[in-house]
């Protein structure tokens, strides 16, 4: 009894696991980008390209955006941008470099986080990078 009691929750972790990598990979292909992920409010993009290139195009981004930049810090273990949107609404931006060549960027529209915007945020990060 012990056993089928494990197993069943064994199958049920790993269809909720992949339905949510199925889902990630999914808009990934289609933005062009390494892989995609919406969780807890924040849409994250896994990009091919160095932090000291994502940086500099982030705030590009930002600024093609007309967002109030209100904070940035960056160091080797990665950067964090604030910044508000014209009605007020928080925005923040965290890079973290994964390896040599790639960087995790994650996008939060305001406290409860907003998909489409955050795509939007991406969509000129991925224009100032040429992607």
């Amino acid at each position: 009894m012990k056993r089928v009691v494990s197993a069943l929750i064994l199958l049920g972790l790993l269809g909720t696991l992949s339905g949510c990598v199925v889902a990630a990979a999914g808009v990934g292909a289609a933005a062009g980008v390494g892989a995609y992920s919406y969780l807890s409010g924040e849409l994250k993009a896994t990009y091919g390209i160095t932090l000291d290139q994502a940086w500099p195009a982030t705030l590009a981004a930002m600024d093609s955006l007309k967002l109030d930049v209100e904070s940035k810090n960056m160091d080797a273990l990665g950067g964090l941008i604030k910044a508000k949107r014209a009605d007020g609404t928080p925005v923040k931006i965290s890079l973290k470099p994964l390896g040599e060549s790639s960087t995790d960027i994650g996008v939060r529209i305001g406290t409860m986080g907003s998909k489409e915007k955050s795509e939007r945020v991406h969509d000129a990060i991925r224009q100032q990078i040429g992607v």
